[in-house]
């Protein structure tokens, strides 16, 4: 009886080490990766592929145990502060025009896309749209929630239109001096890059 258990005994170690063995030669063994990071990666990645062409992009997150509930407090979140990062966009985009200019007390330009900016706040700012939505569920004590992600965004093609309307509307000298700048053939590339981009699929 003892000899039969153990040799019962070195039976079950093989099994395990030939089972670890192929998970080791195998690549070891697989962790699954957590969805809610892979998912802000993913939404992290879009928002700052449209930031980088002159557009503007937020993430929304909620939780909820209705998905309509979650999806609107997310758009809600994603669509908050996307006046104030247009105006940190323009800001910093006219900032490198002034620099290329070389005039950097230059009150003309700072004026001119000041006034755009505004504009384009109050008239822009109602369009925009989600740009991704995804769900995931987890059980959390029993009950089943859902988070929802939410890109809220204007295409940069957008914005870059009615920004150059606008200084052309306003201040023409200003239009045509930024229309001939490094800094906006920097800009166009960069829209062209985006929606030739994956992301933007």
């Amino acid at each position: 009886m003892y000899i039969f258990n153990q040799k019962l005994i070195k039976s079950i170690c093989m099994v395990f080490i030939i089972a670890f063995t192929g998970n080791a030669c195998g690549g070891g063994l697989k962790v699954s990766a957590d969805p809610f990071s892979q998912a802000e990666d993913e939404f992290e990645a879009i928002k700052a592929g449209i930031l980088a062409a002159g557009g503007v992009a937020d993430i929304g997150v909620s939780q909820s145990p209705r998905r309509d509930v979650a999806k609107m407090k997310a758009r809600e979140l994603g669509a908050a502060n996307l006046a104030s990062i247009y105006e940190t966009q323009v800001q910093r985009l006219s900032k490198v025009f002034i620099e290329e200019l070389g005039e950097s007390t230059d009150v003309e330009i700072n004026e001119a896309f000041s006034q755009a900016t505004k504009t384009i706040v109050n008239q822009k700012m109602n369009a925009v749209s989600p740009k991704k939505t995804k769900y995931l569920e987890e059980d959390v004590d029993g009950r089943t929630m859902y988070t929802c992600y939410i890109l809220m965004a204007i295409e940069p093609s957008i914005l870059n239109q009615s920004l150059m309307d606008e200084l052309k509307s306003k201040n023409i000298k200003t239009y045509e001096r930024f229309r001939a700048s490094k800094a906006y053939e920097e800009l166009d590339e960069a829209i062209d890059e985006y929606e030739n981009s994956d992301g933007n699929k």
